[in-house]
């Protein structure tokens, strides 16, 4: 298994997009709709927030989580915001969310530790 950004693995935009749509936005009664959720993740870069990733074995995507800047209006310091964290029920229990949220850590560290030019 290895963990990479979703904008250079695009053939896993619909997968994710199904996963987010299901588990974010209907079971939470929200308001957008599937192509927005997959226009909003096919805008997702390697660069700075929004990134999306993508946790990938044998050409098979089966986690998933993103960062953003912020989630909650009210609170804009709580800044960069884990969300979205999902893993195919035949992989859950098996360490793959464990390694995406550390994956997400590391890239974090990475961006708020960056000198300022």
């Amino acid at each position: 298994m290895y963990i990479d950004h979703l904008c250079k693995n695009p053939e896993y935009i619909d997968t994710v997009a199904s996963w987010i749509y299901d588990e974010f936005v209907i079971k939470t009664n929200g308001s957008i709709s599937y192509k927005e959720v997959v226009e909003y993740l096919s805008k997702t870069n390697e660069q700075d927030y929004t990134m999306t990733f993508v946790a990938i074995n044998d050409n098979e995507c089966i986690g998933t989580v993103s960062i953003f800047e912020n989630d909650l209006q009210n609170q804009k310091i709580l800044t960069p915001w884990l969300a979205s964290l999902y893993v195919s029920p035949n992989y859950r229990r098996k360490g793959v969310g464990e390694q995406l949220i550390n994956h997400v850590k590391d890239i974090v560290r990475g961006i708020v530790l960056k000198p300022y030019t």
